[in-house]
């Protein structure tokens, strides 16, 4: 006997098909905002991790700076300045004027700021002091005739600080006006027939602060001038950091292959940026002896002493802290919805250094530019997050009498 056979009606495959379309657009929609909310996770850990890296290496940088460059005759001093491996583009035109100071920033307003911090490594932290002797140390010179044992605090290779006693003394017109300091290198001491230190360049890395023609400033000898020892010239420590197309980058003399061309230090930082901590108290207020005070914060040199000369020696030696920023954004950006808008659309700049700190003391916010260059993407599809703080100049604080 034949059973009756029966299938799905048009109306059961229908209901079916809605069913299966409902589970599909629930699934899509909860796939749409996992990866949404995978997207800000991300964003907010990357700029996190590379915001905090990247502040804590300039930082560290800050806290080491003006080691062994805090005396007030080095402090501010338009050095002369060569290098064969080429930082700071030291091996232009017999040698560029470089200030030696802690912290010397190049203001870009909201675009990034480059920011170069110095210091030595002698163990003596304010340089080995020996007095030139007797008799003018001319431009070219290769040997430098010292009153004292150059052997007891110094060896081949160490970099050396020349400049005289007094801040502005008498030293041979340079090429770079007001330039009265010079950095040189260590190729041999002596002790006969002179007591003299050498600063040859023999055509090594031994060698590197040293100009092929010799000296590059002049000094008259006697009890005007001074060298300072700042170490073995292979961990002089000058850092220039800067920001290019999204990527923190430095520049240093004591890493190698990055004197000559920065290297990619911490991706994902779109603008780092800088304010100097003037003391600017005047008068018996101006005790340096028991410590700077920040009382002006300032995006730029000021005269902070007074003189009627903006970024003198002087003003140099009253920086007593720098406020850094550093600016990062996520690695991911926000897909943009159906209309080609990014749903959580950052529409305002970052601004840094908006809080007033120390609290009496007036801020200078700015507000940063962040699109980076190339980038197809508009920037309001990006997260961002600043980080900023506050570094004291402590050996500046501690330079000798």
């Amino acid at each position: 006997m034949r059973t009756g056979q029966h299938g799905f009606s048009l109306i059961e495959l229908m209901v079916s098909v809605l069913i299966g379309l409902l589970a599909m657009v629930f699934v899509m929609r909860s796939t749409v905002t996992f990866e949404s909310n995978r997207r800000s996770s991300l964003g907010g850990s990357d700029s996190m991790q590379n915001g905090v890296v990247g502040l804590f290496s300039m930082e560290n940088d800050a806290a080491e700076s003006g080691w062994g460059l805090n005396d007030s005759a080095l402090l501010g001093c338009n050095a002369r300045f060569y290098d064969s491996q080429n930082y700071a583009n030291g091996n232009v035109g017999g040698g560029v004027a470089m200030v030696l100071a802690p912290v010397s920033v190049a203001f870009n307003g909201a675009n990034p700021d480059q920011i170069s911090f110095m210091s030595g490594t002698s163990d003596a932290g304010t340089g080995s002091l020996i007095v030139l002797s007797a008799g003018n140390t001319a431009v070219g010179a290769t040997s430098l005739p010292v009153s004292d044992d150059p052997t007891y605090a110094y060896q081949a290779g160490d970099a050396l600080a020349i400049a005289p006693v007094t801040a502005g003394g008498t030293c041979a017109t340079p090429a770079i006006a007001g330039s009265c300091c010079t950095i040189a290198q260590v190729s041999s001491t002596a002790l006969a027939p002179v007591k003299q230190i050498n600063v040859a360049n023999d055509g090594t890395v031994a060698t590197r602060f040293n100009a092929p023609g010799g000296l590059l400033a002049a000094f008259p000898g006697g009890t005007q001038t001074k060298i300072f020892n700042l170490g073995s010239g292979n961990s002089l420590k000058f850092h220039t950091w800067d920001v290019n197309n999204g990527v923190l980058r430095l520049r240093a003399t004591d890493l190698s292959g990055a004197s000559n061309a920065p290297t990619s230090a911490v991706a994902g930082i779109v603008s780092i940026k800088a304010l100097y901590g003037f003391d600017t108290r005047v008068g018996a207020a101006f005790t340096p002896d028991s410590g700077l005070v920040i009382s002006q914060w300032s995006a730029g040199m000021i005269d902070a002493d007074g003189d009627g000369v903006v970024g003198g020696p002087t003003d140099y030696q009253r920086l007593a802290a720098v406020r850094l920023a550093v600016v990062a954004r996520g690695r991911e950006p926000d897909r943009p919805d159906s209309s080609g808008t990014c749903p959580n659309t950052t529409t305002a700049l970052p601004t840094v250094f908006a809080s007033q700190e120390p609290a009496a003391i007036a801020t200078v916010p700015i507000q940063v530019n962040v699109a980076v260059a190339g980038d197809t993407i508009d920037w309001t599809c990006y997260r961002y997050r600043a980080f900023e703080t506050i570094v004291p100049l402590r050996n500046s604080g501690w330079k000798p009498n």
